[in-house]
């Protein structure tokens, strides 16, 4: 939560090969492909600069996943023989580029609860959609409670410290934008609240 950085823990990709001649290489196929998909929805994107030149456009600066961004890849072979072909084969190079961007975006959304809809789903990117999330859950939820407490209901004693002033008063936008956070991240990530957000 902190980097906004995915971590694949495990990937299970499923494929109709028709008759798989040779599974060790439509195996190696499939892992390609899907590692490809993998960089296409996590990292890969062109960067241009004002002139309209490509910023990025070596193997040094362009992004694209090595074997430590992704795990094994578990491709499970599902042979159904293709009648339009005389052997039964079917291509199997393409397919599993597809997969994973659906994928990665909804195992996302279920990691930390935002949907992300463009690519790619960058530690940036993913940073960003959660601070506007956070921001509009701020300005839904906690904003109207605070309009109805009222500031007399503490003595000067009873009031906590506010963390980012060090002043002593009964409510702080900004602590109270940072308990909030804290609350709905908790669910999120084991870290303690006081390390996940800082605005």
């Amino acid at each position: 939560l902190e980097t906004g950085k995915v971590a694949i823990l495990r990937y299970t990709a499923f494929i109709d090969a028709g008759t798989a001649v040779h599974p060790g290489y439509v195996e190696g196929q499939i892992q390609g492909a899907t590692t490809q998909g993998i960089g296409w929805a996590l990292n890969e994107e062109y960067f241009y600069t004002t002139d309209g030149a490509m910023a990025n456009s070596t193997f040094l600066d362009y992004r694209m996943p090595t074997s430590v961004d992704v795990p094994m890849i578990d491709a499970q072979i599902v042979e159904v023989p293709n009648p339009r072909h005389p052997y039964g084969l079917r291509g199997v190079g393409e397919i599993p580029i597809i997969a994973p961007l659906a994928a990665l975006s909804n195992a996302i959304y279920h990691a930390i609860g935002v949907r992300l809809t463009t690519l790619p789903m960058s530690p940036g990117a993913i940073l960003e959609a959660l601070l506007k999330y956070l921001d509009a859950l701020y300005f839904a939820e906690v904003v109207p409670a605070l309009s109805k407490q009222t500031h007399a209901c503490y003595t000067a004693e009873q009031q906590p410290r506010c963390q980012a002033s060090n002043q002593r008063s009964h409510v702080h936008p900004r602590c109270v934008r940072r308990q909030a956070i804290a609350r709905k991240t908790q669910t999120l990530s084991p870290l303690p609240s006081a390390a996940l957000w800082h605005p």
